[in-house]
C-alpha cells in the first residue's frame, strides 16, 4: 500500500515559533523557558544546571505560547537544522524561544512518527534544500512547514514506532556494554602499569630523561607573520595532544609553510 505525504504544516492544530524572550525578561525561577539547546537529535535534552526562566508577570505581558508535553519543537537553527524531539512531562509550566518551532500534531499524525522520521536522510535532505542565512544557517518556519511527510494509517504508524523503540533500546543496550567493557579494559590496563612501576625490579635503574635521549624545547613561527603559516608541515601543539586520555597525538590544527 502507498503512503500518502502531506505537507508538514497541514498536520498540525499548532504551527508556530516560540517566543522573543531576551535577557531583561529572565528571572531566577518561574516558567522554564525551553531553547535549541535543549533539542537533540530526536531526544529532549533537559541541562536543569542551565535552565532559564520568566516570572508569570512576563508571561502574560509578552503574550507567551505555553508548550505541552508531547508538543514536538523543531530547532531551525544548528546543529543540525531541523532536528526535533518531544517535550516530556517536566513537572514545570514551560514555553521556548524563537528559533523553535512549536508543533502539536492532529490525530492523525503521532509526535513519535514525525521524530523518527526526523532522523532520516530523506527529511534532512529536505531541510538542506530549504536552508539559507549568510552568516549561520537556518530554515524559517514557513519553509519548514513545506517539508513533505509521509504519512500511514495511524495502525501503521505504531507498529513501526513500537518496532523502532526495540531497536534504539538495543542499540542503546549495546553501546552501554560496550563502553563498560571499554571502562573495565582501560582499568584493568591502568592497574597493572601502576602495579609494574610501583614495584621495580632489582635489576632496574633509574635514570634522567635527559641522560636517554635528547630533549629539547619546540617553536612557534610568529602568528603575526602569515607568511610562516599553511599546510605543508603538521604544527603540533598541546592542544592536539589527547593529555586526559592515554597522552596520543589527535590532529595537527595548524600547519606551517615549508619555508
Amino acid at each position: 500500500m502507498t503512503w500518502q505525504t502531506k505537507k508538514l504544516e497541514v498536520l498540525c492544530d499548532v504551527f508556530a515559533d516560540g517566543d522573543w524572550i531576551e535577557k531583561k525578561d529572565q528571572s531566577q525561577e518561574g516558567i522554564r523557558l525551553i531553547q535549541t539547546g535543549n533539542i537533540g537529535s530526536g531526544y529532549f535534552k533537559d541541562r536543569g544546571e542551565k535552565a532559564r526562566y520568566i516570572s508569570e508577570k512576563t508571561f502574560h505581558r509578552l503574550n507567551c505560547t505555553e508548550i505541552l508535553p508531547d508538543d514536538c519543537l523543531v530547532s531551525r537553527l544548528p546543529d543540525p537544522v531541523g532536528r526535533a524531539c518531544i517535550i516530556p512531562e517536566t513537572g514545570e509550566k514551560m514555553i521556548t524561544a524563537v528559533d523553535c518551532t512549536i508543533i502539536r500534531f492532529k490525530n492523525e499524525t503521532l509526535p513519535r512518527w514525525f521524530v523518527n522520521y526526523s532522523l532520516s536522510h530523506e527529511y534532512q535532505n529536505q531541510i538542506n534544500k530549504e536552508v539559507g542565512g549568510s552568516t549561520r544557517q537556518r530554515i524559517s518556519r514557513a519553509n519548514l512547514g513545506q517539508i513533505e511527510i509521509p504519512l500511514p494509517t495511524l495502525t501503521e504508524q505504531k507498529r513501526i514506532v513500537k518496532k523502532l523503540d526495540e531497536v534504539f533500546e538495543k542499540v542503546a543496550t549495546a553501546k552501554e556494554n560496550a563502553e563498560k567493557n571499554l571502562r573495565n579494559s582501560k582499568e584493568l590496563f591502568e592497574s597493572y602499569l601502576q602495579s609494574v612501576f610501583a614495584n621495580p625490579g632489582k635489576d632496574w635503574e633509574e635514570k634522567k630523561i635527559k641522560e636517554i635521549g635528547i630533549t629539547q624545547t619546540g617553536l612557534t613561527p610568529k602568528t603575526a607573520i602569515k607568511k610562516y603559516y599553511g599546510n605543508f608541515v603538521p604544527f603540533i601543539t598541546p592542544a592536539d595532544i589527547d593529555i586526559s586520555g592515554d597522552g596520543s597525538l589527535q590532529s595537527a590544527n595548524k600547519y606551517t609553510n615549508s619555508i
